[in-house]
């Protein structure tokens, strides 16, 4: 199924899925909410060059 082809529900479907799929209950983002497993998979490494980041 293209993306043009889906139907509201199925994006419905899909978004709940992406909200309802921690990664472990134990990881928190700085807003002090569990994370999914798509914010896992968004996570970056940050290198500081010098005082900047």
């Amino acid at each position: 199924m293209s993306p043009d082809e889906r139907s509201f529900d199925d994006l419905a479907d899909e978004g709940a899925a992406l909200l309802a799929d921690p990664c472990d209950p134990r990881w928190l983002d700085l807003r002090g909410q569990g994370m999914t497993a798509d914010d896992y998979h968004r996570i970056h490494d940050i290198q500081p060059v010098g005082e900047w980041l």
